[in-house]
């Protein structure tokens, strides 16, 4: 971060048995985004690890579940405070996540389509970095 270097992370979107995305409200103590609104894990890749460990690895960190991931985009981060290489991994589980108190203030359940409302009014606080990621999905999965 300090040195503003590109760096890999990664994204997981998660979604529930109704297919809800599962959502994190970070947590109001963390220094970079407090309280924004994001995706279900994330997080940096650390040095010599693969990006579908690292996604496997955050979401165990954050909700506590371990579910089969699949690779979907990559893109870059909008540099609205670091410069990241975004991997995104899409996942599915009817685990109840049990959130880090560390990490993570609240859960959200929204639809695909209520998450683009709410994006469209700007009527809830999502980070940058999610809106972007978010937006580059959408475009690879005309279903939604």
């Amino acid at each position: 971060h300090k040195n503003g270097l590109l760096h890999r992370s990664v994204f997981v979107f998660l979604f529930d048995e109704q297919e809800r995305m599962i959502l994190q409200k970070r947590s109001s103590k963390k220094k970079i985004r407090p309280s924004k609104i994001t995706a279900a894990a994330c997080g940096h890749v650390k040095a010599g690890e693969s990006t579908k460990n690292a996604a496997l690895r955050e979401l165990e960190e954050e909700l506590g579940i371990s579910t089969e991931l699949q690779p979907s985009i990559k893109t870059i981060g909008p540099y609205d405070y670091d410069k990241e290489l975004i991997h995104l991994y899409i996942g599915k589980t009817n685990l109840q996540p049990k959130q880090n108190p560390d990490e993570i203030d609240d859960l959200l359940y929204l639809t695909v389509n209520e998450i683009k409302s709410y994006i469209e009014n700007d009527s809830m606080d999502f980070g940058a970095s999610f809106k972007k990621v978010f937006a580059e999905f959408l475009l690879i999965n005309h279903w939604c």
